[in-house]
């Protein structure tokens, strides 16, 4: 295994994986990603290093500015994310976010994320089921979204209209459960029980 993608390691290491692959086809400049992970342009400098060197990212220089991006070729490449994503990176700090909420009972990533069939520029589609006030998990949501320049749309259900969508075969409901989605917190089968 790359000395570099030890995840426990090194913070900075961390926090620089988990931005480089949530937005896996955006090149970034050093200082750029110093200030992302609140991190010294001297410790991120010598992170991406030591990935140039394993080869998981590639830099290029423009004038004065080097810019860093993800080496999709890269033999570790697909391993390398999905651990990342789910730890560190922003389907991780999602995960995080609905964990801690006691209001939220369900909770799936799907769409394009999900399916991994994403790019730089596409939205993160999250499905939530709860009946609380969720001020604070949107106010959350806002604070990833400037994190990892991502959009992150959730769809909330009260969890009697998200059992009546079930029940009646919504179309929507059944397009994201029928696709790879992604379970982040909750039970799918208590709720097709409960629709039963």
């Amino acid at each position: 295994m790359l000395e570099s993608v030890y995840l426990t390691k090194s913070k900075v290491r961390s926090k620089l994986l988990g931005v480089l692959f949530s937005n896996p086809d955006k090149k970034y400049y050093l200082s750029e990603l110093a200030r992302l992970i609140h991190a010294s342009i001297g410790n991120v400098q010598r992170e991406l290093e030591r990935f140039v060197k394993d080869g998981l990212i590639r830099f290029e220089k423009k004038g004065n500015l080097s810019f860093y991006f993800l080496n999709p070729g890269h033999a570790l490449y697909p391993e390398i994310r999905s651990l990342v994503l789910k730890t560190v990176g922003i389907e991780g700090e999602i995960r995080g976010l609905v964990m801690k909420d006691r209001e939220i009972g369900l909770a799936v990533l799907y769409g394009s994320f999900a399916r991994e069939t994403e790019h730089g520029e596409s939205d993160i589609d999250l499905l939530v089921v709860s009946d609380g006030k969720l001020e604070k998990f949107y106010a959350a949501i806002s604070k990833l979204e400037s994190k990892f320049g991502r959009e992150i749309n959730p769809t909330v259900y009260a969890r009697l209209e998200f059992v009546k969508k079930i029940a009646s075969r919504d179309s929507f409901i059944e397009h994201v459960l029928k696709r790879p989605h992604r379970l982040l917190k909750g039970s799918l089968d208590e709720y097709r029980k409960k629709a039963a």
